[in-house]
């Protein structure tokens, strides 16, 4: 983006609800006080330098917008939250493609995805975790409800790989079961895709 006659790199943050950017693009007297206390992604507060209302120009289409950014130290991210990504058209948000609220006992089905193990790393076979009695009955009945929803398919012989289960009582009082795929995650060949930049997106 073209700011104050200075070309400026941003980030699209649609989760953000403010814009931000550097200080070292704007002028000292541009600056206004600003009550705004930022939130980093850690949730750490950071007060930020003050706010500036400036026009934004695109140099891919010349598209043009005002928008207030708030300003921060030099050596932060400059970033374009939901509002002004959406007035610049650089994101388009189908909302009839949004589902509110979804009551199903069923599993999804969004299709099948195979898993590449590499044959080189060592199986690991870990033992059970041992569960306490009040918790044996519920897990039980949990791990039924799954083999019977087709969840979890028995397994009846030897495997080289064995997880340890994990079992977690969410607020509701219902348990939710998974697995540590910490060793798993070790020995899963993963596929590596390039990540579209701010140019790419402009650019289309």
């Amino acid at each position: 983006m073209n700011v104050n006659d200075c070309d400026v790199r941003f980030q699209l943050d649609s989760a953000a609800d403010v814009n931000t950017i550097c200080k070292r693009y704007i002028r000292k007297e541009q600056v206004k006080p600003s009550t705004i206390t930022l939130r980093m992604w850690n949730k750490t507060p950071m007060k930020p330098i003050g706010e500036v209302h400036l026009k934004l120009i695109n140099p891919k289409n010349g598209d043009e917008t005002m928008a207030t950014l708030v300003v921060v130290p030099n050596g932060h991210m400059n970033l374009l939250g939901l509002d002004t990504i959406r007035r610049m058209g650089l994101i388009t948000v189908i909302n009839d493609r949004f589902i509110a609220k979804v009551e199903t006992q069923k599993i999804g089905d969004l299709g099948e995805i195979t898993l590449k193990v590499d044959e080189n790393v060592p199986a690991k076979t870990l033992p059970s975790r041992k569960l306490p009695l009040s918790l044996q009955d519920d897990v039980k009945k949990e791990i039924d409800k799954l083999v019977e929803r087709q969840v979890l398919i028995p397994v009846t012989e030897p495997s080289k790989w064995v997880s340890q289960m994990a079992v977690v009582r969410k607020p509701n009082g219902k348990l939710r079961i998974c697995i540590d795929p910490q060793p798993l995650n070790t020995a899963l060949m993963r596929e590596h895709y390039k990540l579209p930049t701010l140019d790419d997106v402009l650019r289309n």
